[in-house]
């Protein structure tokens, strides 16, 4: 699987453009969807998912412009943050654009934990880890892992937000310290440089220690 990072330089947040052979997925296309379709077009690709790892406003703002591109595309979420992916004022969209509308989204298929997509020969399990948003989600196969705003390097996500929960978000972040992976799987987080599962969880178990 071939992952490229694109970052969204109006929030500092990180798009993922991911494939396996000739199937394609984007992953959290937060902002300038025209940097999006073009470097999907440029590459000869067409989506067919846009996973969502939560409902913030700079992780779907432009979902509506790749969906426009692609229709094909099926847009992926966790129904646990319907309300954000739905509403601009909870999702703080509003507070960031003259066009509210760019971040009311209709997600197309809804995921679960431990549900498994299937991106080409990968398969890609869902996890639920909510407390930065109630439906946060990674997405992790064998050598990797989209986490969202859940787990960043050597951080984790904001708690004091809409839905945000900071004992949920130490209950996710305990069993993302014990996930089973190769030391060398990296980590894709929304925002700020990738890193490794094993530089993750030896981050947490010290940081959980903590709280113990």
């Amino acid at each position: 699987m071939e992952i490229v990072q694109v970052p969204m330089y109006s929030f500092a947040a990180n798009c993922y453009i991911v494939t396996d052979g000739a199937c394609c997925a984007v992953v959290d296309p937060g902002a300038e969807g025209v940097r999006i379709v073009d470097a999907l077009r440029q590459k000869g690709l067409a989506p067919e998912m846009i996973l969502l790892t939560h409902g913030h406003f700079d992780h779907i703002g432009a979902v509506k412009q790749v969906k426009a591109a692609f229709p094909q595309a099926v847009v992926t979420g966790c129904r646990k943050d319907e309300e954000l992916f739905t509403d601009p004022a909870k999702n703080l969209g509003r507070m960031y654009s003259d066009d509210p509308q760019q971040y009311q989204i209709e997600v197309e298929r809804w995921v679960a934990e431990g549900d498994v997509i299937q991106l080409g020969q990968t398969a890609i399990t869902v996890l639920e880890t909510p407390g930065h948003t109630p439906g946060s989600v990674c997405y992790q196969w064998d050598k990797g892992m989209f986490s969202g705003d859940t787990l960043f390097d050597h951080s984790y996500g904001r708690v004091d937000l809409y839905g945000g929960d900071p004992v949920a978000m130490i209950a996710s972040l305990r069993r993302l310290s014990t996930l089973a992976g190769d030391d060398r799987a990296t980590v894709y987080p929304g925002h700020e440089s990738i890193c490794t599962l094993g530089e993750s969880r030896r981050f947490l178990q010290q940081l959980l220690g903590e709280y113990t």
